[in-house]
This record gives structure tokens, C-alpha cells and sequence, in this order.
């Protein structure tokens, strides 16, 4: 179980760095008063998220059902 868990969480890992890194958007507005605003956006797909957090409850509930056995 735990190398499932750790298996689903760096393959989340990789898919949030590729998705970070494919979705960065900057855009630049000028107000009028002169001044500028920068915005910084990106999108993180709601299955890396899951995947990220399904391998650390698996990771760590490996370690609560090793002790359960002994």
C-alpha cells in the first residue's frame, strides 16, 4: 500500500509541475492612473488534487494497518 501511495502522489507531483508550467499566464493592465497591474494565473486540474491526496491517505493509512496486524 505504500508504494501505491507513493506512486500516486509523485505521479500527482509531476502532473501539477507540467500543469503549472502549461497554464502560467501573465497578462498586464495599465489603470488610468498611470500605474500597472500584473496578473499571474494558472490552472491546476481537479484530478491532480485528488490524485495528491488519495496517495497520502493511502501512504498514511498504511502505516495505521501495519500496526493493526502485530
Amino acid at each position: 500500500m505504500r508504494v501505491i501511495g507513493g506512486i500516486l502522489f509523485i505521479s500527482a507531483a509531476i502532473r501539477f509541475a507540467i500543469e503549472c508550467f502549461s497554464s502560467f499566464h501573465t497578462e498586464t493592465h495599465t489603470s488610468p492612473d498611470g500605474g500597472t497591474t500584473i496578473d499571474h494565473s494558472l490552472a491546476i486540474n481537479h484530478i491532480t488534487t485528488i490524485m495528491a491526496i488519495a496517495g497520502v491517505v493511502i501512504f498514511a493509512f498504511s502505516f495505521l494497518a501495519s500496526h493493526k496486524r502485530v
